[in-house]
Formats: structure tokens, C-alpha cells, sequence
């Protein structure tokens, strides 16, 4: 019942950013920062060990003035990174709507990048995730490039993430590069 509950009061997440349904579903009293302390993984340090969120870009507010605090942009970051499975979080994703949609894009990529300059640590992997959802076209590209790189490292368990990493993008190009994935590629995994 309690995930039921749960699932009922977010599902203002998933309508799609930029939309007017989205505007009118963002209640304007919403702690973001005593929301993000709530939800801040217990494992955020542990988590983060590949980047230095101090050079992170900044991440403006939708619904009020001012630049988002470091701590609620850590607890969405941890949020993707902490998960094993490839797939969009409420509790993530009731925060995204007051993050600006172009600044996500620039943190994503920037902890996408040096998560894969770091090794691309399976226990953080959710990191292709997050820049899945914010990247746009260039996230598709990297990620399918991704999926390209981990095939031929012998790495398919990872690169069968990736594409799901694809697949939870609400892009068209992401999809279709998906499908195409499941015909070139014979790895089970893939």
C-alpha cells in the first residue's frame, strides 16, 4: 500500500519536462533541500569517489531564483549512481522538475565523462542512467559508443546497460539506435 501511495503522489514525475502539464503539477512550497537531506544516500561518499562534486556545473532552480545547493544535486546524482538496475527513480524524479532541464544536461555529461574516465566502475554504473535521461542527442551517441567500447572490452554485462541506459531516455534516436543494438550486435546481453 505504502508503494502504492508513493507511486500515486509521484506520478507528476514522469510527464514530460518543458510541458504545461509539468508546469501545473510543480507545487511552488516544495522543500527541495530538506527533500534532498531525506533521500541523500547513506553511501554518498562512497558513491561520489570518482568526481569532485566542488568543479560540478551549477544547476539552476525552474521555479525560484538562485543556483541549486550542492547537497540536493549530490542526492540526485547518488540517487542513479547507487542503482543497480537501469531505470527511472520517483524519488529522483520528483526533483528533476525543479532542476533546469539545460543545466542537468551539463552536470550529466560531466559525471558521465568522468565516470568513464575513471574505469566505469560497475558499482556505479547508474551514472549512464543519469546522463541517458539528460544528455539528449549527444548522450545517445556516447552511449552507444559505450555499448561499443564495453562489447569489444569484453564487458557485455556492462554494455547490456547501456543499452538499457538508452532505452529510459524519451528520445526517438535513442530508441531506434536500440533496436538497430538488437540486430548488429550478438551478444546476448547486448
Amino acid at each position: 500500500a505504502d508503494k502504492a501511495l508513493a507511486a500515486l503522489e509521484n506520478m507528476n514525475a514522469f510527464v514530460l519536462p518543458g510541458s504545461k502539464e509539468r508546469e501545473a503539477v510543480l507545487d511552488k512550497n516544495f522543500d527541495i533541500a530538506g527533500y534532498a537531506k531525506k533521500n541523500m544516500p547513506k553511501t554518498a561518499a562512497k558513491l561520489l569517489v570518482f568526481t569532485n562534486p566542488a568543479h560540478w556545473s551549477k544547476v539552476a532552480y525552474t521555479q525560484k531564483k538562485g543556483k541549486a545547493d550542492l547537497d540536493v544535486l549530490k542526492c540526485y546524482v547518488c540517487l542513479y549512481l547507487q542503482r543497480k538496475d537501469m531505470e527511472r527513480l520517483f524519488s529522483a524524479e520528483k526533483m528533476r522538475g525543479y532542476l533546469n532541464a539545460e543545466d542537468m544536461k551539463k552536470l550529466a555529461a560531466q559525471v558521465y565523462s568522468e565516470w568513464m574516465e575513471a574505469g566505469a566502475d560497475t558499482k556505479t554504473k547508474g551514472a549512464m542512467t543519469l546522463y541517458g535521461i539528460h544528455g539528449g542527442e549527444e548522450a545517445v551517441a556516447a552511449l552507444k559508443d559505450a555499448v561499443r567500447h564495453f562489447d569489444n572490452s569484453m564487458r557485455s554485462a556492462m554494455a547490456g546497460d547501456a543499452v538499457r541506459a538508452l532505452a529510459v531516455s524519451h528520445s526517438t534516436m535513442a530508441l531506434v539506435a536500440v533496436d538497430n543494438m538488437a540486430r548488429v550486435y550478438r551478444n546476448k546481453l547486448v
